[in-house]
């Protein structure tokens, strides 16, 4: 790489080697030789190799920062002094596994081409927001520049208004137009039928969604569609016999069973809960998938008193299933390939509509919703038996899925969503034989819709597994919330000591706005505090990222700008 850049009003010639290193030459000045590897914070494992990061292309964001590309897709924001002898790592991200391109916008606006397209002001932050072309297609865009509009000189005016880019992919040369309007890329895929379940199958990468039992189409009882296509694919669900006639499926469930050959292999299975006039039953199956087809294989099934509403296991393969109101067990041993006999572990107050597994230490923790809103917490001894630790209820009409998070003394924390009063709670369970609802409201967010929620794992493109390592010990957890209209909203469960920073800039902010013109939206409510300023009514423990982005400039603290951007990009 060479470049020469204007920094600090010295023109400079940078030189980045195969090696990692980058050289920096000022005229009449001493030569400046340093290693970016050397600067690299990169947390690695003993024993793992560690490749150099090589040099593609550099251009100065101000006096004090400059932005180096690599040939492998990363980005390094650097602050240096004036005799570029003392240097630091201000940000490290990956947009992408190829040489990453620069096109300035203005002084402080870029855009980065590394087979998508990514738009940064790093007077703002150091994170950027990849530009989405409109449609689902991906051109492995390798480079940009603007297009003069009605004979304009190329200037830093043009520059900045421009909207039309004439782009290089591997199908040759695009124009494109860039704005900053923000819309969602839906795609509709007709049933024909009303659906009632969708889950994700993921190592066969499709989705399962199961239909209404009142469908018009009686034969349709199972639907299958391609995750990259998105269509439907036949299957041989009625060929088999799967169902009975009267038979529905209401509960669905990835099965990871151990290899009875290897102690590295599993096998994947899917686990159907059925529901019958007068009884329930599990089928194992196994699923196949190939050239738009799928094809099912019943392994095992056996019948219940009450149909299977909820599926889950535990990490020995053990299924753990809901049969009526009832929580019960039933363990494989795969070498043996024996399912042993159905353990029932306790009765509850209706229908268990939902089960989770929280690990814990070396132990497993179930976690247990019912149709009445009441939770259920046990965990599993080492011996195979099982300790009542929590419960509770909530007087509520809640939806059907809840989020398990972990805290910081050791207690899990549950996020419901409440459809009677549209918000969500996070709340900690009592005491399993303690008296009445005394269940503790740690966090809560009202919002403008019916919600479901969800848990997720949404992460930026541009986050490195050493920064999730990293920050791994300050986010809790994601989950999803969305609405009957479309909304949707990403929540991040974080530690109270990180959002003590953000919560010191929003006092000086609104300290020095004279209480004039604060933000007006819920901006922060405290974490320890029931009453100040920053409260709104309804809401304990919320922070508006969008909010924060929008009105917060977030270069003086890395800390806050990688929180409010570590979702999903």
């Amino acid at each position: 790489m060479l470049e020469f850049v204007c920094f600090n009003s010295k023109i400079i010639l940078f030189i980045g080697l195969t090696n990692g290193e980058l050289i920096s030459l000022c005229w009449n000045e001493s030569m400046v030789r340093f290693s970016i590897l050397d600067r690299l914070d990169l947390n690695t494992k003993p024993g793992i190799c560690i490749t150099p990061v090589i040099p593609y292309s550099l251009i100065t964001i101000n006096k004090k920062m400059i932005l180096i590309t690599t040939i492998d897709g990363q980005c390094l924001v650097l602050e240096v002094d004036v005799h570029l002898k003392n240097v630091a790592i201000v940000s490290r991200l990956k947009l992408g596994h190829g040489p990453v391109n620069i096109t300035r916008i203005n002084k402080q606006k870029f855009i980065l081409a590394c087979g998508s397209l990514w738009k940064v002001d790093y007077g703002q932050c150091c994170y950027p927001t990849e530009i989405v072309e409109h449609g689902w297609s991906r051109r492995c865009y390798r480079d940009c520049v603007p297009i003069p509009q009605n004979s304009e000189r190329m200037c830093e005016d043009f520059i900045e208004k421009a909207e039309m880019f004439l782009v290089l992919g591997r199908n040759g040369l695009n124009e494109l137009f860039l704005s900053d309007f923000k819309s969602v890329q839906a795609e509709k895929i007709p049933l024909g039928v009303t659906g009632i379940k969708l889950e994700y199958y993921k190592h066969l990468r499709m989705f399962i969604v199961i239909p209404s039992a009142t469908n018009s189409r009686k034969d349709v009882k199972l639907i299958f569609i391609d995750h990259k296509s998105r269509k439907m694919m036949s299957s041989n669900v009625a060929a088999i016999n799967l169902f009975q006639e009267d038979e529905y499926p209401v509960s669905l469930f990835e099965w990871k069973v151990d290899s009875r050959s290897s102690n590295t292999k599993k096998h994947h299975l899917l686990l159907i809960g059925c529901k019958k006039s007068n009884y329930g039953s599990i089928k194992i199956v196994e699923v196949r998938k190939a050239s738009g087809t799928v094809s099912l294989k019943i392994l095992n099934s056996w019948k219940e008193d009450f149909p299977i509403l909820a599926l889950n296991q535990l990490n020995d393969s053990t299924i753990v299933y809901g049969c009526g109101n009832s929580l019960q067990i039933k363990k494989y041993d795969p070498v043996a390939c024996h399912m042993a006999a159905t353990v029932n572990i306790a009765k509850l107050l209706s229908n268990i509509k939902y089960i989770t597994i929280n690990q814990r230490s070396n132990l497993e923790e179930i976690i247990v919703n019912t149709e009445k809103d009441s939770f259920s917490r046990f965990l599993l001894r080492a011996d195979g038996t099982v300790k009542a630790l929590q419960s509770d209820f909530v007087s509520r009409r809640l939806a059907a899925k809840y989020v398990v998070h972990a805290s910081a003394s050791g207690d899990p924390l549950i996020t419901i969503a409440d459809k009677q009063y549209p918000n969500i709670l996070s709340i900690k369970l009592t005491d399993y034989n303690a008296q009445g609802n005394s269940s503790a409201v740690k966090a809560q967010a009202r919002i403008p819709y019916i919600p479901r929620i969800l848990s997720c794992d949404f992460t930026p493109i541009w986050m490195k597994d050493y920064d999730r390592s990293i920050k791994n010990c300050t986010i809790l957890g994601k989950f999803l919330s969305v609405g009957l209209a479309g909304e949707a909203s990403l929540f991040t469960m974080v530690q109270g000591h990180t959002i003590e920073k953000l919560y010191e800039k929003e006092r000086v902010q609104y300290e020095n706005s004279s209480r004039q013109r604060f933000l007006t939206l819920p901006t922060f409510c405290p974490l320890d505090f029931g009453n100040n300023l920053f409260s709104e009514a309804g809401n304990i423990n919320v922070v508006d990222a969008d909010t924060c982005l929008s009105k917060t400039c977030l270069t003086e603290n890395p800390d806050i700008a990688w929180l409010l951007h570590s979702s999903l990009v």
